[in-house]
């Protein structure tokens, strides 16, 4: 006799990296420059491959979606402009357990010159993934205050 055991598990599929972002102030007064922090993390055993970082006028690292919306969850992520587009170079694989950190001008990236709550959130694939996973940050919220009026 055989016996067969069916299990109704689900199975969970750890990512093979995280990212994580910062940045230095959740308030900030409207025109500010804000650097956003990017964070990656490999979670896998095996190396992470990494894309060249282009960098289109004065973008970041354009391996990454930038997902920004203000309150009412319109998009105010900026276009990108293939004017300009210059290459850093192949950067190394990432090791098994290992992180590297970015720094982005996030007003390059998103509209946050208006007063307002804005919600940011990085995602990109694994480019080794031949189910083309993406892979989401956490997500900050912006809060911008009018600049004040010296009448």
């Amino acid at each position: 006799m055989v016996w067969t055991f069916q299990t109704n598990a689900p199975t969970t599929h750890k990512e093979p990296f995280t990212i994580t972002i910062t940045v230095p102030e959740t308030e900030i007064k409207a025109g500010a420059e804000i650097e956003l922090k990017v964070l990656m993390t490999n979670t896998s055993r095996h190396d992470v491959p990494e894309r060249a970082i282009v960098v289109a006028n004065g973008w970041g690292d354009l391996s990454y979606k930038y997902d920004c919306n203000d309150a009412s969850g319109k998009s105010v992520a900026r276009e990108v402009s293939m004017d300009g587009l210059v290459s850093i170079g192949s950067i190394p694989a990432l090791k098994s357990g290992k992180s590297r950190e970015t720094s982005v001008l996030l007003n390059s990236v998103c509209d946050v010159s208006q007063p307002g709550k804005y919600e940011i959130q990085l995602s990109r694939t694994e480019p080794s993934d031949p189910d083309h996973r993406i892979v989401k940050s956490n997500k900050i919220i912006l809060t911008v205050a009018p600049l004040a009026n010296n009448n």
